[in-house]
């Protein structure tokens, strides 16, 4: 299923069975008004009939986030559900999670005086459970830390248990100092409160601060945050990580031997994390000009290997996932005196390399590609090229399924 947004500021979808045949024209969802303007969106396929897409809509005295569910099979039927009927300024950024029986769905309002994380629960028909959610809690200041539109993340079990995790600058919750600090909050599958808001990170000095945080799941309930904390004066880096398990609850970890060094923007390095369900995870970050650091860890947060592969430059632009409980796969944009290239590389859990494909070399890199992964095995790209998006499969051996695709024929203004 692939969703895009065109110059004529439509809203359009599509749907392929994996043998890459269409299911009719592409439908449209949304066409923007002169007072509503769509600014982001996320689409979830649940199984072989079912899809699930939310975008929020911005405008001058209105804003709303719309749940779409859009059905296939046996025939097409589309249900608009209005997530959040507020006339607030939705974010650049909204979230939907789902499991076997629960859908929900995360984002952030903001008005003059205060920012606040809002979340709805829907069951599997698709019905709501009980009101929006406020998950800050706050009705005025402070305002939670908004940069790059990394303001927040969230993730799901199985169960349908979920947890959100934000940076927040506050002098009210712990009383400790107003640099950012990262929280988290656990709710059960109806969006009862399963573990109330917590500070997941050590107490800051007073010239540090905590950025980007995001957070990945296991299906038996673990929840795996992982940070960056930086020196407001110096721009040095470390990545911290922290385990909230079922039976303990982990303490804060650095992940690196040592700092990393980012000037600019303030603070910011770009990376990555994957988690297999053994509970497994990854850390893929910049180490270099040219390269890319690896970090491999078990499911007690013990390192396992940690290596660094190159290929990569300043600008790189890269996505990272498990391909099965033991391959790491890494796709990654380039750009380097005007050749781009995008290349997906294989790796085991020792840092040994598996396979290296080009996938091509005259795309943009301006859009980070995607790795997807089937849990039967098979996997995924998708990159821009021409103003479009392609897609190339694999088997789950790694071999290539046919050519490189276009799923659409449109200039995209944002994605």
């Amino acid at each position: 299923f692939a969703a895009w947004k065109n110059a004529s500021r439509e809203i359009n979808a599509t749907f392929m069975y994996s043998s890459r045949q269409s299911i009719g024209d592409p439908i449209r969802l949304w066409k923007d008004k002169q007072s509503l303007s769509a600014i982001s969106f996320d689409v979830i396929l649940r199984n072989s009939q079912d899809v699930i897409i939310i975008y929020g809509l911005e405008g001058l005295s209105k804003s709303d986030i719309v749940l779409q569910r859009i059905q296939f099979l046996p025939v097409e039927e589309t249900k608009e559900i209005i997530a959040s009927p507020r006339s607030r300024q939705t974010k650049y950024s909204n979230r939907s999670l789902s499991s076997n029986n629960t859908l929900v769905v995360v984002w952030q309002s903001k008005e003059e005086y205060y920012s606040a994380i809002f979340s709805q629960v829907y069951d599997r028909t698709f019905s709501i459970i009980g009101d929006a959610i406020n998950v800050t809690g706050y009705k005025d200041h402070p305002y939670l830390y908004d940069n790059l539109n990394f303001d927040f993340e969230c993730a799901i079990d199985s169960a349908g248990n979920f947890m959100i995790v934000w940076n927040e600058y506050s002098s009210t919750r712990d009383k400790i100092n107003v640099n950012a600090n990262v929280y988290a909050k656990k709710y059960g599958a109806l969006g009862n409160v399963a573990r109330d808001v917590f500070r997941v990170n050590q107490p800051l000095q007073s010239d540090e601060s905590n950025s980007f945080p995001k957070i990945k799941s296991t299906s038996r309930g673990d929840f795996l945050i992982f940070w960056q904390k930086y020196n407001l004066w110096s721009g040095n880096s470390i990545l911290l990580a922290r385990l909230i398990g079922i039976e303990n609850d982990g303490q804060e970890k650095n992940l690196l031997k040592k700092s990393l060094i980012y000037y600019f923007p303030p603070g910011y390095v770009r990376r990555e994390l994957a988690m297999n369900d053994n509970g497994n995870f990854v850390v893929a970050y910049k180490s270099g000009y040219y390269s890319i650091g690896f970090l491999v860890f078990d499911q007690n947060m013990e390192l396992i290997t940690d290596f660094a592969t190159g290929g990569a430059n300043t600008e790189s632009k890269f996505d990272l996932a498990f391909i099965n409980q033991s391959k790491i796969g890494i796709v990654v944009g380039n750009s380097d005196y005007g050749r781009n290239e995008i290349v997906l590389k294989v790796f085991d859990l020792t840092g040994k390399a598996l396979s290296e494909t080009l996938l091509d070399n005259g795309a943009a890199i301006s859009t980070k590609p995607i790795l997807a992964v089937n849990p039967k095995g098979s996997y995924c790209t998708l990159y821009e090229k021409d103003r479009s998006f392609l897609v190339q499969r694999f088997d789950g051996n790694g071999q290539k399924s046919g050519k490189a695709f276009r799923i659409n024929t449109f200039q995209f203004i944002w994605c």
